[in-house]
């Protein structure tokens, strides 16, 4: 027997499932915002899976393009996820002031580390329709997506 394991010499315990969390299947077409490239490539992916269509790109100013690409293709999207920190240039919610300003309808949620900024608590003065607080996990993105998208 294997010290402390009560199993066979040389056999190892079976490894741990990791718990799976079921996500309801969706739909929408999402823009993501966000700097830094695990946080865009990880949760671009897990919102794929879930059934949106997503588009991800790092600054405001690469927001505001592909979201009046978008609207002008006649493909618009369903919603967008705005981080608020987008280092140089324009900050996310300048980006959802000029969104907003071209698209009065734009369904923005903001996503934010920051759990004292003024801006995070009262979050619909600024014009957004959502809140995901990070770090963020599939199942609240996709609730606040579900709770943007008519």
């Amino acid at each position: 027997m294997e010290r402390g394991t009560g199993l066979p010499q040389g056999q190892q315990p079976p490894l741990e499932q990791p718990p799976t969390h079921a996500v309801a299947p969706a739909a929408g077409r999402v823009l993501f915002v966000d700097d830094e490239p695990i946080i865009v490539a990880t949760y671009g992916l897990l919102l794929r899976r879930s059934g949106y269509d997503v588009v991800t790109v790092s600054t405001g100013e690469k927001a505001i393009a592909q979201y009046r690409e978008a609207m002008d293709q006649g493909t618009p999207f369903d919603a967008v996820i705005m981080d608020l920190m987008l280092p140089g240039g324009l900050s996310g919610t300048d980006a959802t002031k000029r969104i907003l300003e071209s698209d009065p309808s734009a369904r923005i949620i903001v996503s934010s580390g920051s759990s004292d900024n003024q801006l995070v608590t009262h979050y619909r003065d600024h014009g957004f329709c959502g809140i995901v607080p990070k770090p963020y996990s599939i199942e609240s993105l996709s609730a606040a997506l579900r709770a943007a998208i008519p």
